[in-house]
């Protein structure tokens, strides 16, 4: 993955920072406005959501790191100073996996998601291996996801496993 990339929908210079214990409050948040379309569609108090919210946060960090022990895990920055987001990447000999990609609500659908997810793309086929990703069944990422050359692989209860083949056509 490139150091930075200039997104000229964007206009601004995309960067990436290591993740810090500092950091811990902004990835919260941001964990946060990745669920509210399906928090919003709860009774529940808003101790309630917050409860929720913090148990699943603190277990997606457990399966991740169980499961990606040398997840590459980095802040998207703009400017080099603004964070605006999270991506962790996996790379294997076999597969090169999107763990994760979450961008804070006032910078979604400007291109960032889709110029840095092209960039890996690109690097798995320089590679010559497939990249995949599972995403939740309902999240809007799924059209972002096909748009890009994903296909569903598996349907699980809750998320979608992608798949997105080698290909020399980009």
């Amino acid at each position: 993955m490139v150091d930075s990339i200039k997104i000229p929908v964007h206009r601004s210079r995309v960067g990436f920072r290591a993740v810090t214990k500092q950091d811990d409050d902004f990835l919260y948040t941001l964990y946060a406005t990745t669920r509210d379309d399906e928090l919003t569609q709860t009774d529940w108090d808003d101790s309630q959501k917050e409860m929720f919210l913090k148990m699943q946060h603190d277990a997606q960090k457990q399966s991740y790191s169980a499961q990606y022990p040398n997840v590459e895990h980095k802040l998207i920055v703009l400017d080099a100073t603004t964070p605006v987001g999270r991506i962790m990447l996996n790379r294997s000999d076999d597969e090169f996996r999107l763990v994760d990609i979450s961008i804070v609500p006032e910078h979604r659908s400007k291109g960032i998601g889709t110029a840095l997810i092209s960039e890996f793309i690109n690097e798995a086929d320089g590679c010559g291996v497939p990249v995949r990703l599972h995403v939740f069944k309902y999240s809007r990422a799924t059209t972002l996801y096909a748009r890009l050359g994903f296909t569903q692989i598996e349907d699980a209860v809750t998320h979608h496993f992608m798949e997105r083949l080698v290909t020399n056509e980009n």
